[in-house]
């Protein structure tokens, strides 16, 4: 009880030189709260990617004004060096130091590896976001883009 989730992912298209971020955040019952996705020009490594998504995920939550989190996404090596004691030197260590320093403002705010099939509804967002060249916000209505996926997981959170 009084918990939220937000699970993040990042979509990536060397083709066209973009990627896509998704995030959704619901509450203790599975009711979405907010969703976000945006596109950035340029293409970073899927790690870096994912980086960027956990950031975009913190930030909302930031907004929201949330107390108690726990952020999900399929990043493992991501999620790994955000939750070491060790200040990460590696070339995209900058982002997880952000990450860092964003989750020390609240102490009820968590980090957790989720595999790909429970991360679905961020990746669609992800993806979707790369299909336009703004961002878009939603708040507690599920964009049309995830409606099917939600109320998907929600059946089978049912039975």
């Amino acid at each position: 009880m009084g918990w939220a989730k937000a699970n993040c992912d990042a979509a990536i298209t060397r083709q066209h030189e973009r990627m896509g971020l998704g995030v959704v955040v619901r509450d203790s019952w599975g009711n979405i709260l907010a969703a976000k996705c945006v596109t950035q020009a340029g293409c970073l490594a899927p790690a870096a990617a994912k980086a960027m998504a956990f950031l975009l995920a913190i930030r909302l939550c930031h907004e929201l004004c949330l107390p108690q989190v726990h952020f999900e996404g399929d990043a493992k090596a991501v999620i790994d060096a955000v939750n070491s004691k060790e200040k990460d030197s590696c070339w995209m260590g900058h982002i997880i130091e952000d990450i860092k320093l964003e989750l020390q403002v609240f102490q009820r705010w968590q980090l957790t590896f989720i595999r790909r099939e429970g991360n679905n509804v961020a990746h669609l967002l992800a993806k979707y976001a790369m299909e336009h060249t703004h961002g878009f916000c939603w708040k507690d209505i599920p964009p049309d883009c995830i409606r099917e996926a939600v109320l998907s997981e929600q059946v089978t959170l049912d039975a």
